[in-house]
C-alpha cells in the first residue's frame, strides 16, 4: 500500500440513564489521565450530560491542548525527489485545467509530517479552487497549484519538533487550503491538522470523511451547540456533507429530517439514519408540517444559499441555521431579518479551513479528527464513500461526477 495520543477524561456521572462516556468510547492505548474527574463534580457533569455537543467539543479540546507547544511552522517546505500530482497552472473548468504532472516531492518542515497518500476524496472546493474562486480576478495561480483536501495515508517522515507521529503511522486529514493539497503521491502537512485514522476502516473509506466531518462538527457542535431531544432539518441530505450531518446529528440525540429527491438518495438518507425524508424539489414548509414539524429547532444547509430566506422561515423561535457556502447580497436580500430578530434566531457559518488559515487554535482540527476516529471505531460514524476510482489518473472522471450535482455520498480515488 502505497497519532496523536488522545487525552481522555472521565466525567462524573449523574443519575441519567445514558452515561456521557458512551458518547466517546474509550480507545485502548489512550488512557493517559483517564481517571481524573473534573472539578465541580455533578453540576458540571449534569450540564455536559444535557449537551452531548459540548462534551464532544471538550474531548477534542483536551487532545488539542497537548499540541499547542509545537513551534510555528515554516511557511515553505523543501523538496526531495519527484512525484505525480494533480495540478492547475491556469484557472478554468476543472475537467480541462486539472492535469497530472511531475512535481518535486516535499520535505517536511519543522512541525510538519510527510504523508504518503493512499486514498483521496473529492469535494466541491476542488473544482471551485481550479476555477479560481479563491483568487478572484486572477487568470492563473502564482505557482502551479496542487488541489485536493481529503486524504488518508501513511506517515513517511516526521519533521523537527513533531513527537505525536512517527514513520509508519496511518493518518487522515483535510489539510490547509492555503497550502498544496493532497491530490498527489505525497503531502507535507502541519502535524496539528491530522490524527491517526480509524483502525477499523480502510484508507479508501476513511478518505471520504475528514473535510465533511470537520464541517458537520463545526456547525452542530461548535456553532449551534445542538441540544439532545431537538429537531434538525438537513437540506441536501444525500450529499457528502449531508450524509455526515445526519449521522452526527443522530448521535447527538436529534430528530433528523433530511431532504432528498430521488429514490436512491431517499434510501441513502435512511441508511445514514434520517428519521424523516422530504423532497427539496418541492415547497418545504408544507412537507415539514405534514411530517408533524411545523418548525424545526436547527437547520443545516448543506447546499448553496439560493433558498436561504425560505429556509430561515422553517426555524422555531430561538432556532439556528448553519450555512456552509458564502452568502452574497442576492441571498441575503431574501431574508426577513426583522422577523429573525424578533424570533431571536441565529445564522452561523462554517468554514473548516479557518483555523489553519488564521492560526486560530489549529490544533483543534487534529483533535476533532481524533474524536471522529473514535466514533468510527465505535461503530457510530460510517463511511460515506459511494463511488471509487482505482487510480489518480481517473481524477477528471471523478471531478465530472462531483460537478454533476447528482453525486451521492463521497467520491474516492486510490493514489
Amino acid at each position: 500500500m502505497l497519532g496523536a495520543r488522545v487525552t481522555t477524561q472521565r466525567f462524573a456521572q449523574t443519575s441519567r440513564s445514558t452515561p456521557l462516556k458512551t458518547l466517546l468510547p474509550a480507545v485502548p492505548g489512550h488512557a493517559h489521565r483517564r481517571d481524573q474527574t473534573f472539578a465541580g463534580g455533578s453540576l458540571r457533569s449534569a450540564f455536559l450530560q444535557a449537551s452531548p455537543a459540548l462534551a464532544l467539543g471538550l474531548h477534542a479540546w483536551t487532545r488539542a491542548a497537548r499540541l499547542r507547544g509545537l513551534r510555528r511552522f515554516a511557511s515553505a517546505e523543501g523538496t526531495s525527489g519527484g512525484m505525480k500530482a494533480v495540478t492547475v497552472s491556469k484557472y478554468g473548468d476543472a475537467t480541462q485545467v486539472m492535469e497530472i504532472t511531475d512535481v518535486e516531492k516535499p520535505t517536511p518542515a519543522a512541525g510538519q509530517v510527510l504523508v504518503k497518500n493512499v486514498a483521496i476524496a473529492t469535494n466541491p472546493i476542488d473544482y471551485k479552487a481550479a476555477a479560481g474562486v479563491l483568487a478572484p480576478g486572477a487568470e492563473a495561480p502564482d505557482k502551479r497549484l496542487i488541489v485536493g483536501w481529503d486524504c488518508a495515508g501513511v506517515v513517511e517522515k516526521a519533521g523537527e519538533g513533531v513527537t505525536d507521529f512517527q514513520a509508519g503511522d496511518n493518518v487522515w486529514f483535510a489539510g490547509d487550503i492555503t497550502k498544496d493539497g493532497c491530490f498527489a503521491e505525497y503531502t507535507a502537512i502541519d502535524a496539528r491538522l491530522i490524527s491517526k485514522k480509524p483502525e477499523s476502516m480502510s484508507f479508501e473509506d476513511a478518505a471520504a470523511l475528514p473535510l465533511t466531518f470537520q464541517t458537520a462538527w463545526e456547525g452542530l457542535v461548535e456553532q449551534m451547540n445542538v441540544q439532545k431531544g431537538k429537531t434538525i432539518f438537513v437540506l441536501n441530505g444525500a450529499g457528502g456533507l449531508g450524509s455526515i450531518v445526519i449521522q452526527l446529528a443522530k448521535h447527538l440525540g436529534l430528530t433528523v429530517i433530511a431532504s432528498a429527491s430521488r429514490e436512491e438518495t431517499v434510501s441513502w438518507c435512511k441508511k445514514m439514519g434520517a428519521d424523516h425524508i422530504i423532497n427539496h424539489r418541492n415547497e418545504l414548509k408544507s412537507q415539514l408540517a405534514e411530517a408533524g414539524y411545523p418548525t424545526v429547532d436547527y437547520l443545516f444547509n448543506a447546499h448553496e444559499n439560493d433558498r436561504l430566506g425560505e429556509l430561515i422561515q422553517l426555524l422555531s423561535v430561538d432556532g439556528k441555521i448553519a450555512i456552509t457556502f458564502f452568502a452574497n447580497r442576492e441571498h441575503l436580500e431574501t431574508v426577513d431579518f426583522q422577523t429573525m430578530w424578533m424570533k431571536r434566531q441565529s445564522l452561523v457559518h462554517t468554514f473548516m479551513f479557518g483555523r489553519a488559515m488564521f492560526d486560530a487554535n489549529p490544533e483543534m482540527v487534529g483533535g476533532v479528527m481524533a474524536s471522529c476516529a473514535k466514533l468510527v471505531d465505535s461503530g457510530i460514524i460510517k463511511s460515506t464513500a459511494t463511488t471509487k476510482f482505482k487510480s489518480l489518473t481517473e481524477i477528471q472522471e471523478a471531478i465530472k461526477v462531483q460537478m454533476s450535482g447528482k453525486a451521492m455520498g463521497k467520491i474516492v480515488l486510490t493514489v
